[in-house]
């Protein structure tokens, strides 16, 4: 081959990549509010949401979903309803595994989030009660008759 006798021995150099065995797979994850400012109350539309992640089968089989954290950020926010995307993280240091998957949908996209104040009850005034007057006779004591004089002559 290549001017080499048939009969003669040569050599091959052959390089194999092995890649990793790239999967996907869905977990649920609850939705936690960031950035509530003080005296503010926020309602969710869903509590979770599903993300999708990708990467190397071996990590996703491993995976603990308690390294992932599915967040919507209000600090922006006023009073009323929004529209806000979940966002996913990661926690865990930047040298973990964890890195190597990849989110590749959460759904649903947008979750609507209500802020408001909770209502302050308004005291209502206590009825006051006037007083009542209760007429008491002016003289209560039983009466005795009086002696009457006979008529003198």
């Amino acid at each position: 081959m290549y001017g080499a006798p048939a009969d003669q021995p040569f050599e091959v150099t052959v390089s194999i990549g092995i890649d990793a065995v790239i999967g996907g797979t869905t977990v649920e994850l609850p939705v936690r509010i960031s950035g509530l400012a003080e005296g503010f109350t926020a309602g969710l539309s869903v509590p979770v949401v599903d993300v999708l992640l990708t990467g190397p089968a071996a990590i996703l089989d491993a995976l603990q979903i308690n390294l992932l954290d599915a967040i919507v950020d209000v600090s922006a926010l006023g009073e009323g309803t929004h529209q806000v995307r979940p966002k996913v993280n990661k926690i865990a240091g930047p040298d973990s595994l964890l890195q190597q998957l990849t989110v590749k949908e959460v759904q649903p996209e947008y979750i609507q989030v209500t802020l408001s104040r909770p209502v302050t009850p308004t005291p209502s005034p206590t009825p006051t009660l006037a007083p009542t007057i209760t007429p008491t006779p002016a003289n209560t004591a039983p009466r005795t008759p009086t002696p009457t004089r006979a008529p003198t002559n």
